[in-house]
């Protein structure tokens, strides 16, 4: 068994995960604890697993890497600080932190990540081809198998341009079934997916194209800076609107990364958040015996795509056979809106940011409806 912490630098190239650094950590590459706000009650051992802390007479490598008896002289010593910081904000381990621990610790043992980010859901279309996979507020709905039959038709696309094993593929397109299904297309070709805020300045826009050297750029055409011209058009959705490809001979990388999120950072300056397989499906495997997701889950996927929440939405709730709706930025604003939707949608889950949640407890007068279906609020972020 390995404990590590979730990221260490990476290229330069890419950047590094900046103020959120420590937002998870790892056990044999599931997340033991995923935290919001700035505290964490896993904060002692975060440090201790990072070697920030350097007064622990703890062992471990040089690489923050804790291995086999170390993982009991590191209990030894939570348990010694948690009787010396009774009272103490510095440390404020519970009973039920440390149970989480050991349950990770045997999710772990019984998961290991060995697939990719996207294998849960293909196998899912053949248990649940019939069902409802993806929803939008218009109405309109696909199943897994019809879900399918768009991933097929953009992963050929992909193909004929030679897209594939460490290719990047950026993508800035609001969030829809049509957008989904090439996320699906570019994991299945062995590519990374790189989601950009539809409303990223021009300028950013730039420095992060700048930044990632991506292989492909899909965007509305308007948004293309004027030095980076499109090529083509791109599969139109099925409101009829056009989207244009950039094809790039970028410097191909050679780890088993899935998808790269970009963050300002601490310095205001983009900088890349870069995902493996093994560390998003550790996750997502984590979320889904955690939480207990199943085919009779439906979710709603209120975080934009290029922010990691929206990681559970698409790929634990699809990986079940689970329903997700897809609510774009205008429709999570509409707090009335949305109250509404959770009642009529008899949505099951909810994973949403803090501040979500209390601006539609303030302003989504929620005491309006009833929730029959709803099981469980899950928050995280910021």
């Amino acid at each position: 068994m390995i404990i590590k912490r979730f990221c260490k630098k990476i290229t330069p190239q890419t950047g590094f995960w900046g103020r959120q650094r420590y937002k998870f950590f790892f056990i044999n590459n599931t997340p033991v604890n995923y935290f919001s706000g700035n505290y964490c009650p896993f904060q002692a051992l975060i440090s201790l697993i990072s070697g920030r802390n350097h007064r622990s007479n703890v062992p471990r490598q040089n690489n923050g890497t804790f291995t086999g008896p170390a993982i009991l002289n590191l209990f030894e010593f939570l348990g010694q600080n948690q009787a010396q910081s009774q009272g103490s904000s510095k440390l404020r381990f519970s009973p039920s932190d440390l149970l989480d621990l050991i349950r990770a610790c045997e999710i772990v043992q019984s998961n290991p990540v060995t697939q990719k980010l996207q294998d849960h859901y293909f196998h899912a279309v053949e248990k649940y081809g019939s069902a409802v996979a993806l929803r939008q507020l218009n109405g309109r709905a696909v199943s897994y198998s019809d879900l399918l039959t768009l991933v097929h038709e953009r992963m050929e696309w992909l193909r004929i341009k030679q897209i594939g094993p460490g290719c990047r593929v950026a993508v800035m397109m609001p969030k829809s079934i049509e957008t989904v299904a090439l996320f699906f297309a570019v994991l299945q070709t062995g590519a990374a997916i790189i989601p950009i805020d539809t409303g990223t300045p021009i300028e950013r826009l730039r420095k992060i194209l700048e930044n990632l050297d991506p292989h492909v750029f899909v965007a509305p055409p308007a948004f293309f800076p004027s030095d980076f011209p499109s090529q083509e058009e791109f599969l139109a959705n099925a409101t009829g609107e056009i989207f244009a490809a950039s094809f790039l001979p970028g410097e191909k990388h050679t780890s088993d990364l899935a998808c790269i999120l970009y963050t300002s950072g601490s310095t205001g300056e983009p900088k890349g958040v870069c995902i493996t397989h093994e560390n998003a499906l550790g996750f997502v495997n984590w979320a889904i015996a955690t939480f207990n997701l199943n085919a009779m889950d439906r979710l709603i996927s209120m975080a934009p795509l290029h922010f990691d929440l929206s990681i559970f939405d698409l790929y634990a709730g699809l990986s079940v056979g689970g329903s997700v709706l897809l609510l774009d930025e205008e429709a999570v604003k509409n707090t009335r809106l949305l109250t509404e939707t959770l009642s009529q949608q008899l949505i099951t889950t909810i994973y949403a940011t803090p501040s979500q949640l209390i601006t539609l407890l303030h302003y989504g007068k929620p005491g309006r409806h009833s929730y029959p279906s709803l099981r469980q609020v899950l928050f995280a972020g910021e």
